[in-house]
């Protein structure tokens, strides 16, 4: 599992002083992006030449409020892992551990000259599976 910590700002809070539900994957994609820095691939996953990661879905329950000046932590795991595809569930937890949000993505690997699907990388593949949800 990779975690990333956040505060959340004015900006990001409605009127009632609350998270803004689309602002959750803001963060969440903060937390994918830092988690494949972390892999340190020979080739870099957001500025390759031959292939992109596309989201295909997304979806986010919000189980409690995350409120302004609130700390969180995002942690991410891989949850779903196939032959040109895979799923990243992530949990926001508050200051005192309490499950806030549930989030899922799900990414398909493509050509990035004429967007047909292709396999996992076999680099990235052994990366992913090290986080691979039991």
């Amino acid at each position: 599992m990779f975690s990333k910590e956040f505060k959340i700002y004015f900006n990001q809070v409605d009127a009632a002083g609350i998270l803004y539900f689309a602002e959750i994957f803001p963060l969440i994609h903060k937390t994918y992006e830092e988690l494949f820095n972390n892999f340190k691939l020979s080739v870099n996953h957001f500025d390759n030449n031959e292939y992109i990661a596309p989201i295909i879905h997304a979806e986010a329950d919000y189980l409690t409020p995350i409120r302004l000046h609130e700390k969180i932590l995002v942690k991410v795991r891989v949850s779903r892992l196939e032959k040109s595809s895979f799923e990243l569930s992530y949990s926001v937890e508050g200051e005192t551990g309490r499950l806030r949000v549930k989030a899922k993505t799900a990414h398909v690997l493509v050509d990035k000259n004429n967007f047909n699907k292709i396999e996992i990388p076999e680099e990235l593949r052994v990366k992913l599976n090290a986080f691979l949800k039991e």
